[in-house]
Order: C-alpha cells, then structure tokens, then sequence
C-alpha cells in the first residue's frame, strides 16, 4: 500500500474510500469500525454507528503510515474477529500482487468468509493501463508495454482467484474507488447477504 498511484501512496487512497463508506454506511444506521494492520494491528476502532462514528475513524488514521513488509492477515483477521462478532461486511483494502494473494491472502480467509462478507479493494494504475496500450515505438516502450501487459494480466489473475474463494473484489482506479466501494457496499446490503 505504500506504491504511488498518481502521485499518492495507495493507502492514502484506501483511507479516502473509508471514509466515504463510513460515512455511507453510518447515516444509513449501519455500524461501522476499522482496524489497520501490517504484521500487527496498529489501530482498531469499535463498530458503532451514529454521527461521531466518521471523526473516530479517520482520527484513527491520521497518523498511519505505510510501509514496506508483508501483511500478516491471520493475525489481524484473529483479532478482528475477537472484535466484530456479529455477521458483517469485512473491506480489505490490499493490493493485487499475485504472490502476495496466493501466500497470505487467500489462506487467511477462510477465518472470515465462514460466517462473513468479504469485500477486496484495490486501487488500479491509470498509468500502467495507459502504458499497456501505448504505440511500441522504441525498445524501452516495448519493455515498458510488455511490463504493463504482464502486471495487469497478473491482477486480473489474482483478482479471479479472490472471486473463486467467494470474495467480492472491487478494482478500481482512485477517482472510482470510493464511489464503486460504496455502490458494493449499497448492493450487497440491498441483496440481504449481512
């Protein structure tokens, strides 16, 4: 989480959506928490609806920062659960690294997606799509396009395997993502699976 997207680390993007899927889901009377983790859990907030509900979240998070190690997502899903009891909606803000997916994600969820809905977002590179497409004009546009290519067939990949595991993934570029978080959000409320 701690890669640029335009400019701004994709925690900073994953913080943007919180916050607008708490304030969505607290004025429609939903409760709503958080907890951000790396090896351990660094912050967690009870889940409570109600007005105060959005400044206790992003308070929370006014100091995280990101940084570069591997996510221990047994643990952090461990203790979230010895929190968040009730059947709920768990948002995982991660990125799509094939890798990664396969040896720290996917076994961890089983621990959640027994008894909850698990929700994947992720922020897209515009700029690795537009490079993905660009005209092949020297060699290292050729490398740069090639590079492209593999890295979004790479997250389509994993992408494909969190849905088999019977997750709902939300990829999005960062201008999109709140607003698509939020409508995953809408529609799986609305087909009564929470």
């Amino acid at each position: 989480m701690a890669g640029l997207v335009d400019g701004v680390p994709r925690l900073e993007h994953g913080m943007d959506a919180v916050m607008a899927l708490t304030s969505l889901s607290t004025g429609l009377g939903d409760r709503c928490g958080l907890a951000v983790f790396d090896r351990s859990v660094h912050t967690a907030v009870g889940a409570a609806s109600g007005s105060t509900q959005l400044r206790r979240v992003t308070d929370s998070m006014f100091a995280v920062e990101p940084a570069l190690i591997e996510s221990d997502y047994v643990g952090a899903f461990a203790a979230t659960l010895a929190r968040f009891r009730r059947r709920s909606l768990f948002v995982v803000h991660t990125e799509l690294v094939g890798d990664v997916i396969d040896r720290a994600l996917l076994p961890a969820l089983p621990l959640i997606t027994r008894s909850h809905v698990v929700l994947v977002a992720t922020v897209r590179d515009p700029q690795i799509e537009r490079w993905s497409t660009d005209p092949v004009t020297t060699g290292d546009a050729a490398r740069r396009r090639a590079a492209a290519v593999a890295e979004l067939t790479e997250r389509r990949a994993a992408g494909e395997r969190l849905k088999a595991a019977g997750v709902v993934l939300v990829d999005a570029p960062p201008d999109q993502l709140a607003a698509r978080l939020c409508d995953a959000y809408l529609r799986i409320k609305s087909s009564g699976r929470l």
